[in-house]
């Protein structure tokens, strides 16, 4: 064979494998669509036997009031055994339908992150739409007269490699997340992730999927890294929520946009993002990334800062939540981090430098307050010390403002765990109990008398 018949055959495998995902996301997407067709018709038919069940009542009490109304008066045997073999039906029908209800309700309580799953759906689906198009562009070019052979094999291992490989790979991660997330375990990590997620971005923004990789992905996936998924490796999900806002600066965070090159270079970018989930996270943040995902030892990449300069980000924006009237116990936290990272540097041997310009630090932290994005203040670590003592404890949690409700909590854990770290299991425990969306979190306590923890305003309302 030679070599035109050859890039003609992978070309046409190609396009039949993009058939292949287009074909999938649709079937997904129809079948979506068809179960909310399913859950419409159920509520107009539980609405229709109501309304009749409504209309026979009045009628089936008259008929047994014999010499007292009107239809009781005509003495009719058949009417009144029609309207009790109507009854019967209707009680009948209600039972298939309550049935039918009981078997659906879980899908209907997660409509809202189905309907992100098909927003996804349909960037894939125009993705794959695009690259179909590329490389029919592809096969129209080997098909005419005087192609350059040798330029088409090039053009097409450089399509494949930049441009259908990364969307397969994110087709194989999307749907292995999905699937992996609605096991029972993955879905709590998620779930309390895509709590965090939803005060960093906004409601519907972004879905946590468990992945190898920690990555922002596609328009808003935020893929959870192997091995983190637990819920201690929730808050490193703040790095990738800070990708988000500093792709999508223009539309988020004016102000940081602007502190920004367009685009910005990969290293100002990545410190950028650790600057963001630290300010908007926390210590917890600090705690997740020094002890899951720093390796101050390992060589980094030539175009990203050392991860010791990553570290001096996260602690100077911390520092920096700090009020100017001081926060004694906030500032022994910030001291207990400092001190844990500088002992491990001094105990695999590594310099801390290089030293991260403070004038960047206290522009970006100023750029993040003036875009008004909510961050973490000094004035929330009384609450978190509160609940941190109730983790330990087993005790009901006191109210907390739900906005605040899931930063609070995970800073809290983390404190628990770093005063019991042999109770690490159980208060993991607890802490997931306490996130869960059943709202059990802000349960009321007496001795608060009911007014919740954390009061403020929320800063950007």
């Amino acid at each position: 064979m030679d070599g035109k018949l050859i890039l003609t055959i992978r070309l046409d495998c190609l396009l039949a494998d993009l058939d292949r995902i287009s074909g999938a996301v649709t079937d997904a997407i129809r079948k979506r669509e068809h179960m909310r067709e399913v859950m419409d018709a159920l509520q107009e038919a539980e609405n229709a036997v109501s309304e009749l069940a409504s209309i026979a009542a009045p009628i089936g009490q008259e008929l047994a009031r014999p010499g007292k109304g009107r239809l009781g008066d005509l003495g009719n045997r058949p009417l009144t055994a029609s309207i009790t073999n109507l009854d019967g039906h209707i009680q009948a029908v209600e039972d298939r339908v309550a049935r039918i209800r009981e078997t659906i309700e879980p899908l209907s309580d997660r409509m809202v992150e189905l309907e992100k799953q098909t927003v996804l759906e349909e960037d894939l689906r125009a993705a794959t739409g695009n690259l179909r198009f590329e490389a029919e562009k592809l096969r129209d070019r080997l098909d005419s007269d005087g192609a350059d052979l040798p330029e088409l094999w090039r053009g097409y291992a450089e399509f494949v490699k930049t441009e259908a490989e990364p969307v397969y790979d994110n087709y194989v991660e999307f749907v292995a997340g999905l699937a992996m997330r609605d096991s029972a375990v993955e879905d709590s990590v998620c779930m309390v992730t895509d709590h965090l997620l939803t005060r960093m971005l906004g409601p519907h923004q972004a879905l946590s999927l468990p992945s190898r990789t920690p990555a922002f992905s596609m328009r808003a996936v935020i893929k959870l890294g192997f091995p983190d998924w637990n819920i201690w490796g929730v808050p490193l999900a703040a790095r990738e929520a800070g990708a988000s806002v500093v792709k999508h600066a223009a539309d988020k965070a004016r102000m940081l946009n602007e502190l920004l090159a367009r685009p910005p270079t990969p290293y100002a970018a990545r410190l950028a993002e650790d600057a963001l989930a630290a300010f908007m996270l926390g210590p917890a943040y600090a705690r997740a990334m020094f002890t899951f995902r720093l390796h101050p030892s390992a060589p980094s990449a030539s175009a990203l800062p050392p991860d010791t300069l990553r570290a001096q980000m996260i602690l100077s924006m911390l520092r920096l939540a700090g009020p100017p009237d001081g926060q004694d116990a906030f500032a022994e936290e910030v001291d207990q981090l400092e001190d844990f990272w500088t002992d491990l540097l001094r105990q695999l041997g590594v310099p801390p430098e290089p030293v991260l310009d403070p004038d960047f630090c206290r522009r970006l932290h100023t750029a993040l307050h003036r875009d008004r994005l909510r961050g973490f203040s000094a004035k929330n670590w009384a609450d978190v010390q509160t609940c941190a003592d109730h983790l330990l404890l087993g005790d009901t949690l006191p109210p907390l403002t739900p906005v605040d409700r899931v930063v609070i909590l995970l800073n809290a854990g983390w404190v628990a765990r770093h005063r019991d770290p042999l109770r690490t299991n159980v208060i993991a425990g607890r802490l997931m109990h306490h996130l869960r969306h059943d709202g059990t979190g802000r349960s009321p306590d007496a001795r608060s008398g009911g007014r919740p923890l954390t009061t403020r305003t929320p800063r950007g309302t």
